[in-house]
C-alpha cells in the first residue's frame, strides 16, 4: 500500500505537469509583453499586487489606530509665501520634534517680505528642519539623475534636504514602494523621509543594514492626525514632540493611487516616515523561492486533482458519475486550494510583514490543468505515432493503447 503510495507522489507525470503550468504562465507573460496590442493587458497584470486585496481587507475594520509619532499640516489655502512662514513659525513655537515642508519654492518672487520672512522662519532652528527638493533628467545607462530642484534660498541659507519624488513605474500606477536614496551626478542623495528619519531620531544611515534599499511602504491602519494651518496653536498636543509634515492635502496636482486609495503627497511621505520609524518594512520574498513555492503549489494542486478524480472515478453513485463527467469538482478542489493560500499569503504579510506575490502563484496553479490536458496529449501522440507503449503502460492518464 505504502510502496504504491509513493509511486503515485513521486510519479515524474506529477512533476511534468507542474513544471509545464509553470512554464504555461512565463509564456502568457513573455507574449503579453512582446505582442503590442496586448502591452495595456500586461501594464494592468503588473500593477496589480495582492498586497492591495490584504490592505483594503484590513482597513475594513472600523478600528483604526491614530499616528502618535507623525502629524500633518494642511496648507492648501495658504497662496502667499508670507502666509507659509507665519505657519512655520507657529509650528516651531509648539516645540516639534522636526519640521518638514513637502513645498518647493522655484525662484525669487517679487514679493520680498515674503521670501525674507520664509527664510527666517525656515532658519529658525536649522538642525531640526528639511526641505523639499525634485530630482529630474534621470539616464537610465547611468542609473542617476543629472540635475535637482530646490527652493530658492538653498544657495545662500542650506537647510537639510530630501527628494520628495514618488517613485513608480509609470504616472498612472500605483505607488506601493518608498526609494530611500537615488544617484544625483553619481552621487547618493536622501529621500525627504529618509532625512526626516534621520533628523528625528539623530541615526544614520549605516545604523540599519539594508536600510538604504527601496522597501515596500507599510500602509498599515493608521491614520495621521491633520491640523489646519488656521489653527496650529490650538492643537499643540498634535505638534510637540512629533515629526510635523507641511504640505498641501487637497492638491489635485499632488494625488497618487496607493494599495489604499488616492493619497495627497503629504501623506504618502507619512506613511513612508512612519515604516522607517517602525523599522518593521514589508520584506518581500525573492523571485527565485517564489518561483520555488509557485512549482511546490502546482504540484500539491495536481496531486489532489488527481486524487480526488480517483475517490471520485472508483464510485457509481448518480452524483459521482455526474461530478466525473463535468470535472466541477477539480473546480471546486482548486478554488478551495486557492482560497487556503490566499489565506496564508494574508497571515503571512500582516503577522510577520513578509510579502509573497500571490499572483506569481495563482496564475500558474489555475493553468494545471491546461498543463495535464497538453501533456496527455503528448502522451498519447506519441503512443499512437511512435507505437512507444511504454510511455502508456507507465502514464497515470487512461490513453487508448494503439492497435497492434
Amino acid at each position: 500500500m505504502w510502496k504504491n503510495f509513493f509511486r503515485v507522489l513521486f510519479h515524474r507525470e506529477h512533476l511534468i505537469i507542474s513544471g509545464g503550468a509553470i512554464l504555461l504562465i512565463l509564456f502568457c507573460y513573455f507574449v503579453s509583453l512582446n505582442i503590442s496590442f496586448l502591452s495595456p493587458v500586461a501594464r494592468a497584470i503588473k500593477d496589480f499586487s495582492m498586497s492591495d486585496l490584504y490592505y483594503q481587507m484590513c482597513w475594513s475594520d472600523e478600528e483604526v489606530e491614530e499616528s502618535e509619532l507623525v502629524t500633518l499640516v494642511d496648507i492648501t489655502k495658504q497662496h502667499t509665501r508670507g502666509e507659509l512662514a507665519s505657519t512655520v513659525e507657529q509650528v516651531n513655537r509648539c516645540n516639534p520634534r522636526t519640521v518638514v515642508l513637502d513645498v518647493i519654492f522655484e525662484g525669487v518672487k517679487d514679493d520680498l517680505a515674503g521670501n525674507d520672512s520664509l527664510v527666517s522662519a525656515l532658519s529658525a532652528n536649522p538642525s531640526t528642519t528639511v526641505v523639499a527638493a525634485k530630482l529630474i533628467d534621470y539616464q537610465d545607462s547611468l542609473q542617476s539623475f543629472r540635475g535637482k530642484v530646490s527652493s530658492f534660498f538653498m544657495d545662500e541659507f542650506p537647510l537639510m534636504e530630501g527628494y520628495s519624488n514618488v517613485m513608480s513605474n509609470h504616472t498612472a500606477s500605483t505607488v506601493r514602494e518608498m526609494s530611500v536614496n537615488r544617484k544625483l551626478r553619481g552621487e547618493p542623495v536622501y529621500s525627504l523621509a529618509a532625512r526626516s528619519y534621520m533628523v528625528a531620531l539623530g541615526d544614520s544611515v549605516q545604523a540599519f543594514p539594508g536600510f538604504s534599499e527601496d522597501r515596500l511602504i507599510n500602509f498599515k491602519p493608521l491614520r495621521f492626525p491633520v491640523v489646519s494651518s488656521d489653527s496650529i496653536l490650538q492643537h499643540r498636543d498634535l505638534i510637540q514632540d512629533r515629526i510635523v509634515l507641511i504640505g498641501a492635502l487637497k492638491e489635485e496636482a499632488d494625488m497618487h493611487y496607493t494599495p489604499i486609495g488616492k493619497m495627497p503627497g503629504p501623506e504618502v511621505q507619512a506613511f513612508s516616515v512612519q515604516t522607517l520609524l517602525d523599522q518593521r518594512d514589508i520584506q518581500v520574498v525573492p523571485e527565485w523561492l517564489l518561483m520555488l513555492l509557485a512549482f511546490l503549489a502546482c504540484y500539491i494542486t495536481q496531486l489532489l486533482q488527481y486524487a480526488v478524480g480517483v475517490f471520485i472515478g472508483r464510485r457509481t453513485d448518480t452524483l459521482s458519475v455526474f461530478l466525473s463527467g463535468s470535472f466541477l469538482f477539480l473546480r471546486f478542489v482548486t478554488f478551495s486550494w486557492l482560497a487556503l493560500l490566499a489565506f496564508l499569503g494574508f497571515v503571512l504579510y500582516f503577522r510577520f510583514n513578509v510579502y509573497l506575490a500571490m499572483t506569481w502563484i495563482f496564475a500558474p496553479v489555475m493553468l494545471v490543468a491546461e498543463a495535464r490536458a497538453i501533456y496527455a496529449a503528448v502522451v498519447k501522440s506519441m503512443c499512437y505515432n511512435h507505437s512507444q507503449v511504454k510511455w502508456l503502460e507507465k502514464s497515470l492518464y487512461k490513453v487508448s493503447k494503439p492497435e497492434s
